[in-house]
């Protein structure tokens, strides 16, 4: 099923994060390629902030490095 039902705030669903993001669009994905059978290609964009910081939990950051002067 391409749509959720996401109730947002602290009592509720929390906040749409990059991991919702990206488990959303997988389904999708999958449910455009099952229609498409393969035959066209699809481009998916997205304009969405909070997911432009989302990185590897091991990945080195310029925010974490210590600075020396």
């Amino acid at each position: 099923e391409a749509r959720i039902t996401f109730k947002p705030g602290l009592n509720c669903d929390r906040y749409f994060d990059a991991n919702n993001l990206l488990e959303h669009v997988e389904g999708a994905i999958d449910i455009f390629e099952g229609k498409t059978r393969g035959y066209v290609q699809g481009l998916f964009l997205f304009d969405n902030a909070p997911s432009h910081q989302k990185q590897a939990p091991n990945a080195l950051s310029a925010r974490n490095m210590a600075k020396s002067n």
